[in-house]
């Protein structure tokens, strides 16, 4: 099968998670000070829900065995320490985990605590930590997914009561023989809703969370709900199906557009106008609607309206081009201006409508790898005279020839 592609698409949708730049791991200066066992709560919720941490009936977070926190112990160290109790309970004890310790040995005041542990969560300044909002979350019935609930936590002793930073927002579905792959939630004005983020505490330590606009460019303007094994609908509004997501305290001045992708790459979308605001540690549920077999508008060669994430093709300034071997096809992104080169794949040729293909991201500067390889998922629409169409379980649309 040796076809040349003649001309190719559009923008593929990057899954990156905004990673803040790592810091050189410490290892010189000894650790023997740093308490090795703290004790952590979570602050009473009457509407929460979970992440490794889930919610019970009453809807209170709890921890699950096993859980991993980043523990500031009064020095500049990120280390990760590990919940010892059982699963369900509303506090217990962390030990400290042998692992890489991120920061510098600087004293502070405080203890701070933060969940879910990551290696890029620094202490900067001033009671101020930096960490990640989280941008893809994972499915889990009936509350929010693991590590998706960002909590912190401040105290001058090994006792830490965490606080959640973000609030709650319930999607609820309902479809006759539809399943739910991924939904993708996206402000109407463009609000920024996951990335790197500065969180500061009152004097009652209750966290204010601000995003860190020091680099535009890892800030995102979604937050992507996927779901590795698709999530059937109930048939009727009585048999709704609940979707949690965590976002930050925001104000949607124009409103907010969910965009639903099913099992078979269909696109479905709900969109509000009213003016809202959505505040730390609360839950608010959204009416459940219904998706429906509603025809997609077909997808043409050109730019289209941006339902997905990260990269757009720009006809001018960027070249397309497809690698095809043994059978399977690579989509390389060429931005000519910055050298910088974002190709997908592999794409069966043989593809046909229905087929759902994992795909790896994978960008190139100068020649050169660029950041850990990204996957995606992307489900084939149609295949009409060489023309495929496809969407991303984030909603990116694609056509491309071969």
């Amino acid at each position: 099968m040796k076809k040349r592609l003649f001309f190719a698409l559009m923008f593929v949708a990057c899954l990156s998670s905004c990673k803040m730049k790592e810091e050189t791991p410490v290892v010189a200066e000894p650790t023997s000070g740093i308490p090795t066992v703290f004790h952590a709560t979570i602050e009473n919720s009457d509407f929460s829900d979970p992440t490794k941490v889930y919610t019970d009936d009453a809807l209170h977070v709890l921890w699950n065995a096993n859980d991993n926190i980043s523990i500031f112990a009064k020095k500049t160290l990120n280390k990760k320490y590990r919940f010892k109790g059982a699963d369900g309970a509303t506090g217990g004890t962390f030990e400290e985990v042998a692992s890489g310790e991120f920061g510098s040995y600087s004293d502070i005041d405080f203890n701070y605590g933060i969940y879910p542990y990551l290696e890029n969560t620094g202490y900067l300044f001033d009671d101020i930590i930096q960490v990640d909002f989280p941008k893809i979350q994972n499915y889990q019935a009936n509350t929010f997914g693991r590590e998706a609930n960002l909590m912190v936590a401040k105290s001058s002793t090994t006792d830490l009561n965490f606080k959640n930073v973000g609030g709650y927002l319930c999607f609820k579905l309902y479809g006759n023989g539809f399943s739910v792959r991924s939904i993708l939630l996206k402000g109407n004005n463009g609000e920024t809703l996951s990335g790197p983020v500065k969180i500061s505490f009152d004097t009652e330590n209750i966290p204010t969370m601000v995003f860190d606009d020091s680099d535009p460019s890892k800030l995102n303007k979604e937050i992507v709900l996927k779901a590795d094994t698709p999530v059937a609908l109930g048939a009727s509004e009585a048999e709704a199906v609940t979707f949690w997501m965590v976002i930050p305290p925001v104000h949607f001045t124009g409103g907010f557009t969910i965009t639903v992708i099913d099992s078979a790459g269909g696109i479905h979308e709900k969109t509000t106008t009213k003016d809202v605001a959505y505040t730390r540690n609360k839950r608010v549920t959204m009416a459940a609607f219904e998706i429906k077999n509603e025809a997609l508008a077909p997808l043409e060669q050109g730019i289209y309206p941006f339902i997905g994430t990260g990269y757009v093709f720009n006809k001018v300034t960027d070249q397309v081009n497809i690698y095809e071997s043994e059978g399977n096809a690579w989509v390389r992104f060429l931005e000519i201006p910055t050298l910088t080169m974002r190709e997908m794949g592999p794409i069966p040729l043989s593809a046909s409508a229905g087929d759902v293909l994992d795909v790896t991201l994978t960008t190139y500067v100068n020649g050169v790898v660029s950041g850990m390889p990204e996957n995606s998922r992307i489900t084939v629409q149609s295949v009409i005279a060489g023309k495929m169409n496809a969407v991303s379980d984030e909603g990116a649309r694609y056509v491309f020839r071969f």
